[in-house]
């Protein structure tokens, strides 16, 4: 019993050991990474990017793809608006025809748009402070928004479609875990384990008058090297003038909410800033004793700013994530869709018959899996 007892005990040493090991790398890579921490403090200025509307949010600036947008939206109501009436009206599934696509998977939009997490989150990850880190997370949320505004609209991922997209040390995987409604799980960190983004989406898209309003569910956290952990909510997308108008127009609004594990909270309204448009944003970061520590404000057209410091402007740029290079990618990689490689290309009505075959498989699956779960 003393040998196993004393085995148990080296053991447990060996694991403080490799612990230990673990977070002298992780210190030491942090010590000499890259400050990205004062790119943004540099700039001033009340600043919206080139797309953002007077009224607010930010408007699609292709009048072509716009009239393609209105026409396709208008043939789905033509089919189902009697269920529209009825009050029937998730569109979650809906098919709009290949002119209105963007050669690119929603897997790859939404990487795309967390251009600024491997900055973000490394300047959070070298800072010992749980507001600074608060901070750079609620960045990562806002910068994220401006980024990941598309109108075309991407293809949507099957059921077990997986992704891999790296920039630089720093690797983002996502896979479809659900096809109704449609739920991804994804996680981004880098190699060396200084901060790990994970968590999974889901989304349900309902009609209004002249106007899509997307809800998204799910949970979304960030776990930095020291075991602390900072998780946030979103609030719903609203695209307005889809069927008419003077222009075609994206909006988040409603409130975020942030916390920590050590007791910091931050709520961020979004819409409701007097006199200004709609995608100007406030709240207030507060301490574990429910005392306000630090004031933010901005727009998500353009700069997020703490206590009136500037944290995130959209006229620095992000980083590019890349496909990772074949040999390492998984035969369900998104980017062996043969509808993706016929839009690459140009070719429409290629890309549609291709899309109709993925569908068409995807069905005969499900209905097996639906047999074979009945059975059991």
């Amino acid at each position: 019993i003393g040998v196993g007892l004393d085995f148990e005990g080296e053991e447990a040493r060996a694991i403080d050991d490799e612990e230990a090991a673990r977070l002298d790398t992780i210190r030491r890579y942090l010590d000499v990474a890259d400050d990205f921490s004062t790119e943004a403090s540099r700039l001033s200025g009340d600043h919206r990017e080139m797309r953002a509307h007077k009224s607010g949010g930010l408007a699609c600036p292709d009048d072509v793809l716009v009239a393609e947008l209105r026409s396709g939206f208008k043939e789905i109501l033509r089919t189902i608006g009697h269920k529209l009436l009825k009050g029937r009206y998730d569109l979650t599934g809906m098919v709009l025809p290949m002119k209105c696509m963007m050669p690119r998977t929603l897997h790859h939009q939404t990487v795309l748009s967390c251009g600024h997490y491997p900055k973000f989150f490394l300047s959070a990850a070298k800072s010992n402070s749980m507001l600074e880190r608060m901070k750079w997370t609620i960045c990562s949320y806002v910068a994220c928004v401006q980024q990941g505004v598309v109108f075309a609209i991407p293809l949507m991922p099957q059921l077990g479609e997986t992704t891999w997209m790296t920039a630089g040390n720093v690797d983002f995987f996502l896979e479809q875990t659900c096809a109704s409604p449609p739920t991804t799980h994804w996680q981004c960190t880098d190699r060396v384990g200084s901060y790990d983004v994970s968590g999974y989406s889901c989304f349900e898209v309902h009609a209004g008058w002249n106007s899509l309003r997307i809800v998204n569910t799910g949970v979304r956290r960030v776990e930095f090297w020291d075991g602390h952990v900072i998780s946030w909510k979103v609030p719903p997308d609203l695209f307005s003038g889809v069927m008419f108008g003077n222009s075609l127009k994206y909006e988040a609004l409603g409130r975020t909410h942030f916390e920590d594990s050590e007791g910091y909270t931050c709520d961020m309204v979004i819409g409701g800033v007097r006199d200004r448009p709609t995608d100007y944003f406030a709240g207030t970061i507060k301490d574990p004793n429910d005392r306000v520590v630090c004031r933010v404000s901005g727009t998500y057209c353009g700069y997020a700013e703490f206590d009136g410091v500037r944290y995130w402007d959209e006229r620095v740029p992000p980083m590019q994530f890349e496909q990772s290079d074949d040999a390492s990618r998984l035969p369900s990689d998104g980017c062996f869709r043969d509808d993706l490689s016929a839009l690459t290309r140009g070719n429409l009505e290629e890309a549609a018959r291709c899309r109709e075959r993925i569908e068409e498989d995807a069905k005969r699956l499900a209905g097996i899996r639906s047999r074979h779960f009945s059975n059991t």
